[in-house]
């Protein structure tokens, strides 16, 4: 008989299938118990749970629906195969032979159209796999029209045009099954024939089970349901419902089923003898439905809005005769906001009140509105910016529920998203993050798809795309970081790091062509070889993956790739099983319907990528751990705290179109499969399974600019029906509206974007954050760091290196970080490599190219050769773009060569510098010198800075009794002071030399970029001095701040890290501080740059 045992609580139907097991042992003590699950984790949960109550579980079964009705197929029908000949598999490669033959037939000139230029089968197979999996459905919930449409009939009221070409395809696929000599038995020709055996046979046919448990399925197809209707007439059924309501609150076909449903009762668990009435009000059910059946109202909005599956459901079950019903409902505990919105759908009731009270009156014994109380976090909605936000919070929240509880175990705690994927990084993250173990919660991430969760996996199927893209350096390096493949080629991670940095310093960007291997052959450094070995391997199976080959070929080629390429451990062999088991799967497909035409690689590798993503290795589901997984029917089972993140809108409900040749769509029944109705019901589970505490959090704000996003709209009806069945205790005078506004912004928690923002530290907060490494940063209450408001103690200085003045006056702040705070900013290089040839050179190695270049004109040196080198580096653009580039490059450096040139002179090795200003000896030597001063010269525009340090040299020079003069030039821009006499030299020298010493003690905030902006709007060549006029003050303090915050295309000076450190946001006083050091360092360079009087001598003196 089967027998359907309702309940709100899987707990309770696992008690009783427990019970059945214990009070009605099989009489065959080595038959095994089967219990009908939908996925591996309600299986792993029912055998855990059996195995604490009897001690052990063992010879269980726990196949699936559609596997088990199949296997009763072939034990009860005499000559049905172990599998369809028409399975979703075979019907995919069958279509893949058959579609271009039927584009000739006139009724499908649409599969002509979609085919059209689909030269690499890729369109042919994609669409072959849409329509096999659509068949796969109308053989469980259409199999009238299947058969139909082999009688050549088409069905009413359904798209003609598309019926027909679907039409066509049925009855030339079942052709040409029947052709190939195999059974044409599928589910919907043989469930009606096995029901028809089963109702007419008056004696249990042999081959069944005794007892058949369906246990944690939401709903079922009508098919099955009357299968198992149909085994119940000879063997036990026991199908455990899980059903949130006690009451009836599906639909009717028509009033005569109503009067049936009347009449029917269902029997109380554990009291056979009491019988519970399908309606709350079995008098006034008639008013519920209206004429043609469709049920109108459902006490419960919330039911109403989340339930179609399970009222699909209630409605198919109420269409059975002959079944028995059972009551095991579960009355919530507790008075909390949880336990009564589980009572609420329980019980069909309806307490919201949308009118509003007359205000200053209090409410009446009679109004449906509850109390909330305020430390109700039963249920909590949490609004974050972002996902790692929202993993952040979820981490502390679940240690102060821990801290508060302190029997809520890891096992007891479970977490949903709605695309495990997309959370998986933040997940690690946080929860992976094991420095402090005194907030380490362990966990487990289910439901990942494999290929993400073994690298083995992610290189091969980059491998396979070979023929589809160019190979970059970092495709290259990204395989050598997978275990299985460095070893292949005896590569260690120090060898990474080397090949790495050589890959770099070699400027291979990318491609496999044979010159690069060539190289890579011959060279001699370490690991070079092993490099060269894998590029020739990736060459080879380009080429060879580039070629279409049948399904056979491609298999064994596979097995190839495997042993060139992967060097397996324990973990990665069982990666590669599993691929060698897919591979053989769709080999022995493609044997049994005969397929072996030539495909491109790209359709074996769409079909592998399917198959595993389907695929599990490990279990990680209740592994007593907290349970990260995805969104999946009847997950959410019997967890004291249930949690989804991710509840944003148009996330979920998951908006999946079916296809546009889907017929069911147009023509929907009861019992039909929807992803939205899915979600929504699945949302309805997790509410009335959670225990203890439902906690649900979603993106509410823009990371970026802090603007509104809006949650799923499951949860803004589960707030609307909170906000309108509940008030605040103290809101008894409130009306209705601002009631209902009251509670909704008590229900949502706004937590902050940063997780060091100083509210998730304040003692008694109900952000309470418990990651004590953002304490430091929450400290500082969103106060910039003050500025340095005392010097540091002055240090005696009596020797002064030159060469250190110079680095000094290079960068004032730089150094006073550096040689007195001992503070140095790390650049941290990207590990990514460049994988495009560079058209564009960046700035510095432009400028160490044109360095090298005007050196070498300057010195007539062979170009040639250095060009060449240039490009073996890889430091060129490649091709025209490169002898473009070398032609611009050579005439600049030309010309700035002919500048300099004229004033070339033998230069003096090293010019001594040794004296003593204010007490302190300076010391140093002077770098090319020649007999008429000091030439410099620079591939590029000149700067204020340029000017001051060729002051400094220019000053010292003159100091030890030079009389030539001192000149740089740029490309643009010339600097040349005139010879000076020792006394004026050692005068400027020690404003130099002070500003040195006090620069040590206090930063120096002498800037040539903003402070030069400013001297250069403010200095007056005629006069040679600042003009102190207020409008030209004004407009060169504009010009300071704009070259301190730069523009779009040219970064400020304030983008300095040292700047940054020293200067938060740029005040007044710095502005101040800035003009006084231009003034007193820059201006004098300016003043005495002989450059801008009178025209460049091209002489030699």
């Amino acid at each position: 008989m089967l027998t359907v045992y309702h309940s709100n609580q899987l707990d309770m139907l696992k008690t009783i299938t427990a019970a059945l097991i214990t009070g009605r042992p099989l009489r065959d003590p080595f038959q095994p118990e089967v219990i009908i699950v939908q996925s591996n984790g309600i299986a792993q949960w029912i055998q855990l749970e059996l195995a604490a109550n009897f001690g052990i579980a063992a010879n269980l079964e726990f196949p699936r629906p559609a596997s088990f009705i199949w296997q009763m197929f072939t034990r009860i029908l005499p000559n049905i195969p172990e599998e369809s000949a028409l399975a979703k598999s075979n019907i995919t490669w069958r279509l893949m032979a058959l579609l271009p033959r039927l584009c000739q037939q006139p009724d499908c000139e649409v599969i002509s159209e979609y085919l059209r230029d689909d030269h690499d089968h890729r369109k042919c197979f994609q669409f072959a796999t849409r329509l096999a999996e659509l068949f796969e459905q109308y053989m469980v919930y259409r199999p009238d029209w299947l058969e139909n449409w082999q009688r050549g009939k088409l069905i009413a009221n359904v798209h003609e045009k598309t019926q027909r070409w679907q039409a066509s395809v049925w009855r030339v696929l079942i052709d040409d099954t029947a052709q190939a000599g195999k059974p044409l038995w599928h589910y919907a020709n043989l469930y009606k024939r096995f029901i028809h055996t089963l109702v007419h046979s008056t004696m249990r046919p042999p081959g069944l089970p005794d007892r058949v448990f369906i246990c944690g399925i939401s709903s079922l197809p009508p098919t099955y349901l009357k299968v198992f209707q149909a085994l119940g007439k000879h063997i036990d059924i026991h199908l455990l419902f899980t059903n949130p309501c006690r009451y009836y609150w599906g639909d009717i076909l028509d009033h005569a089923v109503l009067r049936r449903l009347l009449h029917r009762h269902r029997w109380q668990y554990p009291q056979p003898k009491k019988e519970q009435a399908l309606f709350r009000r079995p008098a006034q059910a008639e008013s519920l439905f209206n004429t043609i059946g469709e049920q109108q109202h459902i006490g419960n909005p919330l039911l109403a809005a989340w339930g179609k599956q399970g009222r699909d459901h209630i409605y198919l079950l109420a269409q059975m005769e002959g079944i028995a019903e059972v009551d095991a409902f579960v009355e919530p505990a507790g008075n909390t906001l949880l336990s009564l919105l589980q009572r609420d759908i329980l019980e069909l009731e309806n307490h919201t009140v949308i009118s509003s009270s007359l205000v200053g009156q209090p409410l009446t014994q009679g109004n449906d509105q509850r109390p909330l109380r305020l430390d109700d976090r039963s249920l909590s909605l949490h609004v974050c910016h972002s996902t790692q936000r929202e993993v952040e919070v979820l981490h502390d929240s679940l240690l102060a529920m821990m801290v508060e509880d302190q029997t809520l175990r890891p096992r007891e705690i479970i977490v949903m998203v709605a695309d495990i994927e997309r959370y998986t990084p933040a997940i690690q993250a946080v929860f992976g993050n094991d420095g402090n173990k005194q907030r380490y919660l362990p966990f487990a991430i289910s439901d990942r798809r494999v290929r993400h969760i073994h690298p083995v996996l992610s290189a091969f199927f980059s491998i396979l795309e070979l023929p589809c893209k160019h190979v970059d350096a970092n495709q290259v390096l990204a395989l050598l970081e997978v275990p299985a493949l460095a070893a292949r080629f005896a590569i260690n991670e120090p060898g990474l790091r080397l090949l790495r940095q050589y890959m770099e310093e070699s400027g291979i960007c990318w491609g496999l062509d044979e010159t690069l291997l060539s190289e890579l052959m011959y060279a001699t450094g370490q690991h070079i070889r092993q490099l060269a070995e894998l590029l020739m391997q990736l060459r080879k199976w380009r080429d060879l993956l580039a070629q279409p080959r049948s399904i056979a070929a491609w298999i064994n080629y596979i097995c190839e790739i495997i042993n060139d390429f992967f060097m397996p451990d324990a973990d990665a062999e069982a990666a590669l099983a599993l691929l060698a088991n897919q591979c053989q799967q769709v080999l022995k497909c493609c044997l049994q319907v005969g397929y072996n035409q030539p495909v491109p690689v790209t359709i074996l590798q769409y079909e592998l990528a399917a198959r595993l993503d389907q695929e599990q290795l490990s279990q990680q589901f209740l592994t007593g751990t907290i349970n990260f997984c995805t969104m999946m029917p009847m997950r959410s089972l019997a967890f004291r705290v249930i949690c989804i993140l991710g509840m944003n809108d148009s996330v979920y409900p998951r908006s999946i179109q079916p296809a546009w040749f889907n017929l069911m769509a147009q023509q929907p029944r009861s019992g039909d499969r929807c992803q939205r109705d899915d979600d929504r019901y699945m949302f309805l589970e997790a509410l009335f399974s959670a225990q203890q505490r439902l906690y649900i959090s979603f993106i509410g704000r823009d990371i970026q600019d802090n603007t509104p996003r809006y949650p799923s709209v499951l949860v803004s009806e589960l707030i609307d029906y909170i906000a309108h069945s509940f008030y605040l205790l103290g809101d008894e005078y409130v009306d209705a509206e601002n009631r209902a506004k009251r509670v909704r912004s008590h229900l949502l928690q706004w937590h902050s974007r940063m997780p060091f923002a100083p509210e998730n530290f304040l003692p008694g907060s109900e952000h309470q954050s418990f990651a004590k490494e953002w304490l430091p940063a929450a400290s500082a209450k969103g106060k910039p760091i003050p500025d340095f408001i005392a010097p540091l103690k002055a240090q005696p200085y009596y020797t002064l290196a030159l060469d250190e003045l110079l680095r000094f006056y290079h960068h004032p702040v730089r150094a006073w970080f550096v040689q007195r705070l001992a503070l140095s900013v790390v650049h941290y290089k990207s590990l990514e490599q460049k994988t495009n040839e560079p058209f564009n050179l960046n700035g510095f190695t432009r400028y160490q190219l044109n360095d090298q270049l005007v050196n070498a004109l300057i010195n007539g040196e062979n170009i040639a050769q250095l060009f060449h080198q240039w490009r073996a580096a890889g430091l060129l653009p490649d091709g025209a773009f490169g002898e473009l580039y070398l032609a611009k490059q050579y005439q600049e450096m030309m010309v700035l060569s002919e500048k300099v040139r004229p004033w070339r002179l033998p230069e003096t090795p090293r010019f001594q510098v040794s004296l003593t200003v204010n007490d302190i000896k300076l010391s140093g030597w002077l770098q090319r010198v020649q007999v008429n001063g000091l030439l410099r010269w620079r591939p590029g525009t000149l700067s204020t800075r340029d000017g001051l340090l060729l002051w400094l040299e220019h000053l010292a020079y003159c100091a030890m009794g030079g009389e030539g003069e001192s000149r740089m030039f740029g490309v643009h821009g010339e600097w040349r002071f005139a010879p000076m006499n020792i006394c004026q030299a050692k005068t400027f020298l020690l404003v130099m030399v002070t500003g040195y010493c006090q620069g040590m003690s206090s930063p120096l905030l002498l800037l040539p970029r903003s402070g030069g902006a400013w001297l250069s709007n403010s200095y007056d060549a005629m006069t040679k001095s600042i003009d102190r006029n207020e409008r030209r003050q004004f407009q060169a303090r504009n010009k300071l701040i704009q070259a301190w915050q730069g523009n779009y295309h040219v970064p400020g000076e304030g983008t300095d890290p040292y700047l940054q450190l020293l200067i938060r946001q740029l005040e007044a006083k710095h502005i101040e501080a800035m003009i006084l050091a231009a003034e007193r360092y820059l201006l004098p360079p300016v003043m005495f740059n002989i450059a801008h009087c009178e025209p460049t001598k091209r002489k030699k003196k």
